[in-house]
Parts: structure tokens; sequence; C-alpha cells
């Protein structure tokens, strides 16, 4: 899972509850922090995806995500964040 946050904190939490949950998870995740305490998850086929158009504002609020509130507990988390591996 690739993190992105300027909370550090939150990059060594999310970094340690992913190895708890899969080890061995591949780099097939985004988790973004907005700061707003939301967090969104999405592939990183549709990152590389938006990065590569023109138009990549226009191609990231068509992008489909998962968003969580940063303050929910971290049993919630975790429970999302596998259904969100299972699901990639």
């Amino acid at each position: 899972m690739y993190i992105i946050s300027q909370d550090s904190y939150f990059v060594m939490g999310m970094d340690k509850l992913l190895k708890a949950i899969n080890p061995h998870a591949t780099h097939t995740l985004v988790a973004f922090d907005r700061g707003d305490g939301k967090i969104l998850f999405f592939s990183m086929n549709s990152l590389l995806y938006i990065l590569s158009e023109e138009k990549g504002f226009n191609s990231f609020i068509c992008t489909r995500f998962i968003s969580i509130d940063k303050s929910s507990s971290v049993s919630l988390l975790r429970h999302e964040i596998r259904k969100i591996l299972n699901f990639l």
C-alpha cells in the first residue's frame, strides 16, 4: 500500500496496520489522507491513469474510491482494508 499523507504518525500507523493484515501485500492500493479527516482508498492503476492523463483533475474526480473517516476505530479500519484488498 502506498500511503500519501503529511501526518507522519498516520503513515506509520497505516503501514503497521497493513503489515498486521497482510505482510506480503503487493503495492496495488493507495491510501490518501485528504487532511480533512477522510482517507481515500483507490487502486494503484487508477493513480497511474490519473497521472498519465493530460486532464488529471477530470480523471481524478471520475475515479472510483472508497472513503473512510480517519477517526474510525482500528478494528473498523482493519475490516475495511481487508475488504478493499480482497476486492482488488
